[in-house]
């Protein structure tokens, strides 16, 4: 694999993981309120 595909792959990894913290965190503040 060229070092620019695995590049992206990590980005792409980060970002589906930043949004699925980002979406349990709302989550958890609708349940709180």
């Amino acid at each position: 694999m060229m070092e620019a595909e695995y590049f992206l792959l990590k980005q792409e990894q980060l970002r589906s993981f930043h949004t699925e913290m980002t979406s349990v965190r709302n989550g958890d503040d609708i349940c709180h309120k």
